[in-house]
């Protein structure tokens, strides 16, 4: 068998391609594009998580010679060669708009570059749609305002608590300011009662007992001032600063054993006052 080479005719026909887009379930639609025409969108859910395309290029002089190309616009950033492999699969396409392209070359390299292509709408999931971020943008405005809410309250509780334990303590403050005036109050008293006779109102042995000494040191030392004065002075008082006076009461009980003690009482009392006459 001969040939010439110059004989050979080298293939020109650009193939046409036919695509066909496949999910887990089965396919989803098939688009012929000579042109360079776009079908409409082809609409994929969150629920088609898995596209698959295939592709065949229509020259049959040698098929399996035959070579392709394929590019996702908006998710791949070059074409891919896949030699004489006729799929291509993505998973988990983010919601947006896509178009598929592939190209194709007979068994003489001849591309058809205007290729196929299929356009994709992939719609996103529920909780990703407009809607659901106005819904979640809510939700946030409200959890801060039930948020801002609860600390306000909260602060106004608070607040509420201050002022009453600040109450409380005053209230308490007062009352044991009051109780302390009244003990000491009762405290004089007693004092008092102790130093006092409870019929004359004379001061008695133990009121002597506590002053007699500061009443001592202080008339010592006003003699003694007077004294140290003296020598600037005409004539010096020696009058006492301080004087004691005993007076025993034996006839009383003569009084108490005839008249009885009320008029006893009332002698005594009598002489108090003739004291009082006569001393401060």
């Amino acid at each position: 068998m001969a040939f010439n080479p110059s004989e050979i005719i080298t293939n020109r026909h650009q193939p046409d391609i036919v695509v066909e887009a496949f999910d887990r379930i089965g396919p989803l639609g098939t688009r012929y594009s000579v042109m360079n025409n776009y079908a409409e969108p082809l609409e994929l859910d969150y629920l088609n998580d898995l596209i698959t395309f295939e592709f065949a290029g229509l020259d049959f002089a040698a098929p399996g010679r035959n070579r392709y190309r394929y590019k996702l616009e908006g998710f791949d950033d070059d074409w891919s060669e896949t030699g004489e492999f006729r799929r291509a699969t993505y998973t988990n396409l983010p919601a947006g708009l896509y178009t598929f392209r592939v190209q194709a070359a007979n068994n003489d390299g001849i591309w058809n570059e205007r290729g196929a292509s299929m356009t994709l709408q992939v719609t996103p999931p529920p909780w990703l749609t407009p809607w659901a971020y106005a819904a979640y943008g809510l939700l946030i405005v409200g959890l801060i305002a039930a948020y801002v809410g609860s600390q306000r309250r909260k602060l106004e509780r608070e607040t509420a608590q201050r002022l009453a334990l600040k109450a409380e303590v005053a209230a308490r403050t007062e009352e044991l300011a009051q109780r302390n005036i009244q003990l000491v109050t009762l405290n004089q008293k007693i004092k008092e009662s102790s130093w006092t006779d409870s019929l004359t109102g004379l001061k008695n042995r133990r009121f002597l007992d506590e002053f007699i000494e500061q009443e001592v040191a202080l008339a010592l030392r006003r003699t003694q001032e007077k004294s140290n004065s003296a020598q600037y002075q005409d004539t010096l008082d020696i009058a006492p600063a301080l004087a004691f006076m005993m007076i025993d009461l034996d006839g009383f009980k003569a009084i108490n054993d005839e008249h009885g003690h009320h008029a006893g009482d009332r002698a005594l009392v009598q002489v108090r006052d003739a004291l009082l006459r006569c001393c401060r």
